[in-house]
């Protein structure tokens, strides 16, 4: 809840059996947001520069050069001398040029809050929404749930089935992150059913849901209104939650 996440410690340490999660808001001063923005990289930049909206760049902005300031304590390095390469899905991942530090990181921003998991060696995906009405919300449960899981949703009252639905969106997008598919698996074939109690499985169309081995699913709770969850190889990793100030 609100009262985990503390402020960063002074000196970062990350044992192999730690997974560091990170919250930040995207609204930082002028003068920080200033300072981030001058540790980004020219392919970053262009990208930022394709955003229609300047709210929109801004977030980028600020939320990467966050990602780059949390990387570089653990890294001891100057944030703008970080590199990264990218999978052919799109996830972020440090260059080979310092890959022999085993930092796997992954991030999510919605509505001003952006999130990042850090760990050494092990895949790791995170997920934020900000929870608000959609105009399309029954369409959407359509393409992105399981049938076992469009029932369960259909079963809630009214009042329980937004939540619920951001529940399973954040956790669907967490694990397909995690396993460094993207988009480019159904995530209505993953079924994580809402609630605490059932555990995370990959839903097989011909064969039913399957035990999402060798994985730990973790809800989160950075602030009121938003959804998270967290997704990481193994289990028994300890969660420590920290609130990212310059």
């Amino acid at each position: 809840m609100w009262s985990e996440w503390v402020t960063q410690p002074a000196n970062l340490e990350l044992s192999s059996g730690a997974v560091h999660v990170w919250r930040a808001w995207l609204k930082q001063p002028h003068s920080v947001a200033g300072r981030l923005a001058g540790t980004l990289s020219q392919d970053e930049q262009l990208r930022a520069g394709r955003f229609r909206f300047a709210q929109d760049r801004m977030s980028f902005v600020v939320a990467r050069g966050i990602l780059r300031n949390i990387l570089a304590g653990y890294l001891q390095t100057d944030p703008g001398s970080i590199r990264f390469a990218y999978s052919p899905n799109g996830k972020p991942a440090l260059s080979t040029a310092i890959e022999k530090i085993p930092l796997r990181f992954n991030i999510s921003h919605s509505h001003g809050l952006a999130i990042y998991a850090v760990t050494r060696s092990c895949e790791v995906g995170i997920d934020a929404e900000y929870i608000r009405p959609l105009d399309d919300l029954n369409a959407i449960i359509e393409v992105i749930f399981s049938p076992a899981e469009r029932k369960l949703l259909h079963d809630l009252p009214a009042a329980e089935q937004l939540r619920a639905f951001f529940t399973g969106w954040v956790r669907k997008e967490a694990y397909v992150k995690a396993i460094g598919e993207g988009l480019a698996r159904s995530i209505d074939q993953i079924d994580v059913l809402f609630f605490t109690e059932h555990p995370a499985t990959v839903w097989q169309p011909l064969v039913g849901p399957q035990p999402l081995l060798g994985r730990t699913l973790i809800d989160l709770f950075p602030i009121p209104d938003y959804s998270a969850a967290l997704v990481i190889d193994g289990d028994g990793l300890e969660l420590s939650q920290w609130h990212w100030a310059e």
